[in-house]
């Protein structure tokens, strides 16, 4: 008599199925249990950011998410918390410090751009924009539309998405040589087919409810911060003061070469062409910060294309004490220098 199959035996891509997912809930559910700090960390930064189809990475609106990372002698890589409004940018923790309406109707300044702008490692009132609302008049309210990933195409699309709402007197842009790979990106991602979108949306929607579908990206931080992780980070630090603040050191001097060719076709180089054609038609203004380094040829570039299209542009650069300790971002120190110049170059008639 011939052994009646089961039903594994019969269906053995259904089994294989029920396998990987049951293996795949026994994962989360222990990873939920052990709970590690950087799963958490990349799960928590999750919840605020989400896929856009025009832009790859976006904000989302009305969340809040605390990031903390810990080395393994428990102190903080990073402790911040990012809060979003219900338009879908960086704004204040507190409810009640969130007035946009009731200052609609002054002055209002969109300070746009990547990390550095929004403030990425530091508490939203540590952020160079809320620091210069802090500076600026009463009737002055400065927006930071400012998100990590974000390039020239991001940042300047956002601002003009959001300016018949906050119509903006100024813009101020803070540039970093990494938004032309971003501005690729972008330019990439919108020009994906549906299929393309749809996947990344059901990705986006288990990383924001799940451990396991951060692991991969939990292993990618933990392979960028191990040497953070493992070792003692404070050991060269010190306490910063705003008396150490620095502006015109900021500033650095460019020689221009007398002829320059361009590539126009640039999304980069187009967009902030046409973000700076749209803001004159609007009566408002423009300045653009190009930060840049050691060899960074293509922050001189587009400090040069924005100078050979009169806009108001500075080329500066930081220095170390003025950023997070072994990572890069600014400190309080680095945000507060930078809002002192701001002030200083663009509104210093306030």
């Amino acid at each position: 008599m011939d052994r009646k199959e089961s039903f594994f035996e019969k269906n053995p891509l259904k089994t294989m199925i029920i396998f990987i997912i049951i293996l795949l809930l026994i994962l989360e559910f222990f990873l939920r249990i052990i709970n590690p700090g950087i799963m958490d960390f990349v799960h928590q930064a999750r919840q605020v950011h989400s896929y856009s189809s025009k832009w790859y990475v976006d904000l989302e609106p009305d969340r809040a998410a605390h990031l903390c990372l810990r080395s393994s002698d428990n102190e903080n890589l990073f402790n911040f918390i990012i809060t979003t409004g219900k338009y879908g940018f960086r704004t204040y923790d507190r409810e009640i410090d969130n007035n946009y309406e009731l200052k609609s109707k002054g002055k209002i300044i969109h300070a746009i751009g990547d990390s550095y702008t929004m403030g990425w490692g530091v508490d939203f009132t540590s952020s160079y924009p809320a620091i210069l609302d802090w500076m600026l008049p009463g009737n002055y309210r400065v927006l930071n539309l400012g998100v990590d990933g974000y390039g020239t195409v991001a940042s300047t699309e956002k601002s003009v998405l959001l300016w018949s709402k906050f119509p903006a007197d100024h813009v101020v842009y803070l540039f970093c040589s990494n938004d032309f790979e971003d501005d690729e990106k972008a330019i990439r991602t919108r020009h994906r087919s549906v299929i393309y979108h749809i996947t990344f949306k059901i990705i986006d929607f288990f990383r924001k409810n799940t451990y396991v579908a951060n692991i991969p990206f939990g292993l990618r931080w933990y392979i960028y911060f191990k040497n953070e992780i493992k070792s003692d980070i404070y050991s060269d630090s010190k306490v910063i003061s705003v008396k150490e603040a620095e502006t015109e050191s900021l500033i650095k001097k460019y020689t221009l070469p007398k002829s320059q060719e361009f590539d126009e076709k640039s999304p980069t180089l187009s967009h902030i062409k046409a973000y700076s054609d749209f803001v004159r038609k609007h009566n408002a203004k423009l300045s653009v910060f190009v930060l840049t380094g050691p060899g960074d040829k293509r922050s001189l570039d587009f400090y040069a294309y924005c100078l050979k299209n009169n806009i108001d542009t500075y080329l500066i650069e930081f220095p170390k004490k003025m950023k997070l300790v072994r990572e890069g971002h600014l400190n309080y120190l680095g945000n507060y220098s930078l809002a002192k110049l701001v002030k200083d170059k663009v509104f210093s008639k306030l």
